[in-house]
């Protein structure tokens, strides 16, 4: 049952952060996610993480590299359904980690996040989604 495809996108600055809200009468499945991270000179390794979580906020799945970023680099993030891992040393700042291909439910949402929150209100962090929407039931 092919479904729509949708983008949703936040890219707001000085937050690390993210929520994206997938749609809320429909199923869901996210087919990728683009982060874009700065780090600040702040001290710390970032680690993103895309997590999915139903409406009360419960995790369903979540995915993350291994490769961490350090102070005062820019990293591009490319999470998507079908890809193998490849983040040894974040190959010219680029780095792929697979996501789950399953279904979410209807008002599910992404939280895209620096797990370490190690400068949270000032890296800047942009997020672009694209996931398909279809019924439930039938």
């Amino acid at each position: 049952m092919p479904g729509r495809i949708h983008t949703a996108e936040d890219t707001g600055l000085n937050d690390s952060d993210k929520v994206i809200a997938l749609s809320t009468e429909l199923l869901n499945r996210v087919l990728s996610v683009h982060v874009q991270l700065t780090a600040t000179a702040t001290a710390g390794n970032r680690l993103a993480q895309v997590m999915a979580r139903d409406s009360g906020g419960n995790i369903l799945w979540a995915s993350q590299p291994t490769a961490v970023q350090a102070a005062n680099l820019a990293y591009e993030y490319t999470f998507a359904v079908g890809l193998a891992v490849d983040d040894s040393a974040a190959l010219n700042t680029f780095v792929r980690v697979p996501l789950p291909y399953s279904w979410l439910p209807s008002s599910a949402d992404l939280r895209i996040r620096d797990i370490g929150a190690v400068d949270a209100a000032a890296d800047d962090m942009t997020v672009r989604v694209v996931y398909e929407t279809a019924p439930q039931g039938g």
